[in-house]
């Protein structure tokens, strides 16, 4: 049923969110943000200021922009059906990288999940 008010589809893609970071959470686990090659390698290089806090953000930055870049060349060219990745999906993707670098700015990205099987939508 769709929305009847703005509260409610913005509820509806919240929750969407919600469960879609959580099972991508699940399926890739936290070393494809904590044990990135940036990460790794910078890091060991022990650069005064580099943090490794610092480089995961810029991961996900990475990331985000590669998702930036795909948006593009698919509004520049709306009648090309994309294969693999649809509108809709790019733009989820980045709302998960903005939540991603929220988390890792917070230092929250290594949190331990819930050993629930399936996530709960926030009401």
């Amino acid at each position: 049923m769709p929305a009847e008010t703005l509260e409610e589809a913005i509820g509806t893609i919240l929750n969407e969110m919600h469960v879609t970071l959580i099972n991508k959470r699940r399926d890739y686990g936290t070393g494809s943000i904590e044990r990135t090659p940036l990460v790794e390698i910078i890091g060991s290089w022990g650069l005064d200021g580099i943090t490794t806090a610092y480089l995961q953000e810029l991961g996900v930055f990475n990331r985000f922009h590669d998702k930036y870049e795909r948006l593009r060349e698919l509004l520049k060219h709306p009648s090309r059906v994309a294969a693999n990745e649809s509108i809709e999906d790019t733009w989820k993707d980045i709302i998960g990288y903005a939540v991603l670098a929220l988390l890792v700015r917070r230092r929250e990205i290594s949190l331990p999940m819930s050993t629930q099987t399936e996530p709960e939508c926030p009401e």
